[in-house]
């Protein structure tokens, strides 16, 4: 699946100026970046409400597809412009992490 199928139809925003066709392998929901690190892989997304400069590092050196910002968390300018260097896509939802996690699952059938 593609960011862009992905965000077809639902209340997620791109907060990036990038490209949406970019592949997502799974998704990985967790606030604890430090336990992140060691179970999130290339090209998975990850659903979070952590907003700092470290959320962008653990994208960049994972290389993630994109990172959710759930209930409604916005990410910093600074955030934005760094991910759009580093080709990393940001989404906001409006939801948990549950119901965003619930949105991609749904979409696999």
């Amino acid at each position: 699946m593609t960011v862009e199928d992905f965000l077809k139809g639902t209340a997620l925003k791109q907060v990036t100026a990038l490209p949406l066709n970019k592949e997502i392998k799974d998704i990985y929901a967790s606030d604890w970046l430090g336990w992140a690190l060691g179970h999130i892989h290339e090209k998975e997304v990850l659903l979070t409400i952590q907003c700092s400069m470290n959320v962008i590092a653990l994208a960049i050196q994972k290389k993630l597809t994109a990172v959710i910002f759930c209930e409604g968390v916005t990410p910093t300018l600074e955030m934005v412009t760094k991910a759009n260097e580093e080709k990393i896509i940001l989404i906001t939802s409006p939801v948990n992490e549950i119901k965003t996690a619930y949105l991609y699952f749904s979409r696999l059938t």
